[in-house]
Formats: structure tokens, C-alpha cells, sequence
């Protein structure tokens, strides 16, 4: 199985446990990769033959960037049912999100979580 595949994705949050946490943002850095069939578009050239990673990316962000939550878990587990419920070619999805640096007075780079989904 071929995979889309898009690194880096940074969003602005409201996410966190406590309420100042969520009242402030912090920023999450999302990598997501998405098994499909790039057959088609390889041979074809046309983008009605692949999935788009502008729209699987524009529906992660959206997602990260309008939701308030607590857990790190909960929003990806959002972003990763709306990629395969919103994109048909999608088999599965594998998404990484991570805090950046984590609000946790630890020096650290980042923090975060994978989380797999398939149909």
C-alpha cells in the first residue's frame, strides 16, 4: 500500500488539561500519513486520481485550530475519523501530534502521541 504522506504541520491549539493552558494556545506539530493507492495518479498525472494532501492538510489544521479539548488523544482521534470519513481513497491513518515545546517546565523539545486508524 502507497501513503500520502504530510510532515510538520503546525497549528495553533486550544488544548490542554488546565484552563490557563487552553486560555493561552500552545503550538502542536501534526504529521500525518495516509494509505492509499497513488497507482492511478502515477500513471494518469491527475489529481482526481490521488488524494489531496492540500485538503487532508486543510482538515487537520481546521480541526486543530477550532477545537478546545483537553488531550492530546482526543483531538487526533477527531482529525484521524474526519480524513477517513471526508477522503474514500483513505485505508488508513496514521497521525502524530505533538506539543511543541510541552508546558511542562522540563526542557524538552516535545512531547506528544501516534495514533492508527484504519476502516
Amino acid at each position: 500500500m502507497d501513503k500520502l504522506i504530510i510532515n510538520g504541520l503546525e497549528i495553533w491549539a486550544r488544548i490542554g488539561v488546565t484552563a490557563a493552558e487552553r486560555e493561552v494556545g500552545q503550538w502542536l506539530v501534526a504529521t500525518v500519513e495516509v494509505g492509499c493507492d497513488l497507482a492511478p495518479a502515477g500513471v494518469s498525472d491527475d489529481l482526481n486520481d490521488t488524494l489531496s494532501y492540500a485538503e487532508i492538510a486543510q482538515t487537520v489544521h481546521e480541526i486543530g485550530s477550532t477545537t478546545t479539548c483537553h488531550l492530546l488523544e482526543y483531538m487526533a482521534a477527531q482529525m484521524c475519523q474526519a480524513i477517513l470519513s471526508h477522503f474514500t481513497g483513505a485505508a488508513w491513518v496514521r497521525l502524530q501530534l505533538v506539543k511543541r515545546p510541552p508546558p511542562l517546565g522540563i526542557p524538552m523539545v516535545s512531547a506528544g502521541i501516534e495514533i492508527y486508524r484504519a476502516r
